[in-house]
């Protein structure tokens, strides 16, 4: 198929056009911790599934505020108000958490500060924040443990662990400094 000169310009220009009106971040996003059970207040499962598909299906249900996930038969349980969690060797599970009011507007403004990230580097972006829980578990620590065990890591030379601390950092702050600092 031949493109016309005429049509490839006008794609190329809608380009910064449709990551301006991409939303820059999830209105939703996990903290997953690994080997952990949340027993109770479910509201769905399903079966023969992944964690990823489990995390979407929460995430599109507006009375789901957490999952457990069962790695051994790939089972996925939504929740509502489930109880504390329990050790279970195999499992993910995780909490919702919502941006932070505003949170969109400032990622817009603050994308045009950003003049180094080209529009066509947006998306992988996008996606990198979107599989940060999956990437960086938070288990049971706190957000400023996670720091400081990241700063510890790095006075060690130790820049790899670091990063992944800062991230689950993240994962719980969604800060501005967390994200300078990953």
């Amino acid at each position: 198929m031949r493109i016309s000169g005429l049509l490839l310009t006008m794609i190329l220009g809608a380009l910064p056009l449709a990551v301006a009106a991409q939303d820059l971040i999830p209105a939703k996003r996990f903290a997953l911790s690994q080997d952990i059970d949340l027993p109770g207040g479910d509201i769905a499962s399903a079966f023969d599934t992944t964690l990823d598909a489990c995390q979407r299906a929460c995430l599109a249900n507006t009375q789901c505020d957490a999952i457990t996930f069962n790695t051994r038969n790939g089972s996925c349980f939504l929740k509502s108000g489930p109880g504390a969690g329990e050790p279970y060797a195999g499992a993910f599970s995780g909490f919702v958490l919502a941006a932070e009011d505003g949170a969109q507007a400032r990622a817009k403004a603050r994308r045009a500060e950003l003049a180094f990230v080209q529009d066509w580097e947006i998306e992988g972006i996008i996606q990198q924040a979107a599989n940060l829980a999956n990437d960086h578990l938070t288990n049971d620590w706190t957000a400023p443990d996670l720091m400081t065990a990241a700063a510890d890591a790095e006075v060690q030379g130790d820049f790899d662990t670091a990063s992944r601390y800062v991230g689950a950092a993240i994962n719980l702050t969604d800060a501005a400094g967390d994200w300078a600092e990953y």
